[in-house]
């Protein structure tokens, strides 16, 4: 007949000889952390079983006589440190959850901090000889244990089977919170007497001072994208524009391509002017249309250019007077001047967007 032991909460826990017929029992925990303890390579073994409210140490309340909250615990893990003599304590933590979301990690593992928690005290009381499982406590209301090992009850006081959690230790359970890094480091930071080495402090810092240059990188990027699409976009008008006043030019030269044709076929057939005239416009007009800049540079090498493109008068000998199809001549390749260098600038931003 097993006698029963009720374990309260941060009231010192139990620790039990195997064969002493004596079973622990705790319950009622809202959040708390039931931490259960055996060791089975000493003669006799012993099992054991605390119930703690959190790692946070506050004012004593529970117990007459202690410093803090959590003195209880940091005495017990030293009782079983001391009755192990060198052997292997077995740790099991868990926090027992009557209603919990299995697909959420912080219901499903034990608080955050309590598995380093637990490490801290072990290595203040020199115990190193030990391993933690992390259970998952979900769907249980109270917890027994006895020399044959661990039973939880849920709803209706039904026994219930747990299993070791996702994640076996702090570090892990961090890693998949979900948390940004900031959050992880500020967790680091507040809990000083978890992280016992500072080894997720400075973990976080690292991952938060990389977080910060690919943030910056990122910023930097997208400034530059910015400026390049502007930019993209100022050429695109700008083109857009040239190709605008090409129409514009090209109905007007098309229009002298008209009159001068008329008033060669009209005129006297032995007219060389105006058939030059005629013919230098419409080639004009052809490498306008294709935007041929070489044919327009390549017509001012022709031997009746100047004759065709300037005024006939005296004053001409000394200063350049151009009449219509100079004028016209001079727009045209002005703008295809500015439409092949504007396409020549895009299609070298294009090639080197490929090239990065």
């Amino acid at each position: 007949m097993l006698s029963r032991v009720e374990v309260i909460a941060d009231s010192g826990g139990a620790i039990s000889e195997t064969g002493s017929n004596v079973e622990q029992f705790t319950k009622g925990f809202g959040g708390c952390t039931a931490i259960y303890a055996k060791i089975d390579q000493t003669k006799p073994g012993f099992y054991g079983l605390y119930h703690l409210r959190s790692v946070f140490a506050t004012k004593s309340h529970m117990v007459e006589g202690y410093s803090d909250s959590n003195e209880p615990f940091r005495n017990w893990i030293g009782d079983l440190g001391k009755r192990a003599q060198g052997q292997k304590i077995h740790f099991e933590i868990g926090r027992p959850l009557i209603h919990g979301n299995k697909n959420k990690i912080m219901d499903s593992h034990p608080d955050l901090g309590m598995e380093l928690y637990l490490r801290t005290i072990c290595a203040q009381h020199e115990i190193e000889n030990y391993e933690i499982t992390l259970l998952n406590m979900i769907g249980v209301k109270s917890i027994a244990v006895n020399e044959k090992g661990m039973v939880c009850y849920g709803y209706k006081n039904m026994e219930t089977k747990v299993s070791p959690a996702q994640y076996q230790s702090d570090e892990e359970i961090l890693e998949h919170s979900g948390w940004p890094n900031k959050k992880c480091l500020g967790f680091a930071k507040s809990h000083r007497h978890v992280d016992l080495h500072g080894k997720l402090q400075k973990k976080y810092e690292q991952k938060c001072e990389m977080e910060q240059k690919e943030k910056k990188i990122q910023e930097m990027d997208a400034k530059q994208n910015e400026i390049e699409t502007r930019r993209n976009e100022l050429e695109k008008q700008q083109i857009e524009k040239l190709k605008a006043a090409k129409e514009s030019l090209l109905k007007t030269i098309n229009d002298m391509v008209c009159a001068f044709r008329t008033s060669f076929e009209e005129g006297p057939k032995e007219d060389r002017d105006a058939f030059n005239q005629f013919f230098l416009l419409e080639d004009l007009f052809h490498a306008v249309k294709t935007d041929d800049l070489g044919s327009i540079l390549e017509m001012k090498n022709r031997p009746y250019f100047k004759k065709a493109t300037e005024n006939d008068l005296f004053m001409s000998f000394f200063s350049q007077d151009l009449n219509e199809i100079g004028l016209i001549f001079n727009e045209a390749e002005k703008l295809l001047i500015h439409l092949h260098k504007s396409l020549s600038e895009k299609m070298n931003d294009n090639s080197q967007n490929m090239s990065m």
